[in-house]
């Protein structure tokens, strides 16, 4: 009896340890645009006068607007010069850093983070709307 409840027991924890739940999202990352740790959600449809000119005021107006000189003449301070540079993709490439070397944006600095990039991809996916 003390021999079958010892192989019991054996045969117990041989089971327990190997069953475990993982977190489905981190271990199976889908291709979501929702990143739960963070809340960025690039799903919903953005709009240009609230997420796209909040992130270009924080990250890109001291040199792309106004009298600025730094902006080698793009300025992003108005709708109708943001939304050229979405349609033509240079804003794209130039805040994931996929263009030329001296087009990275911002210039000298580390890309915008992956949240605010979204923002605008999405933006731009969605016809550059002045919404």
């Amino acid at each position: 009896m003390k021999k079958i409840g010892g192989m019991l027991l054996v045969v117990i924890m041989f089971a327990a340890a190997g069953c475990y739940y993982d977190k489905g999202e981190l271990v199976y990352p889908r291709a979501s645009t929702t990143t739960p740790a963070t809340g960025c959600d690039t799903t919903s449809v953005m709009r240009y006068s609230v997420e796209v000119v909040n992130i270009l005021s924080a990250r890109c107006y001291s040199c792309h607007s106004g009298t600025a000189s730094g902006g080698a003449g793009f300025k992003l301070d108005t709708y109708s010069s943001v939304m050229s540079m979405a349609n033509n993709g240079r804003l794209v490439r130039a805040i994931t850093h996929t263009g030329p070397q001296n087009t990275h944006m911002p210039l000298g600095g580390s890309k915008l983070a992956d949240c605010d990039i979204g923002k605008i991809r999405s933006w731009v996916r969605s016809g550059a709307l002045n919404n």
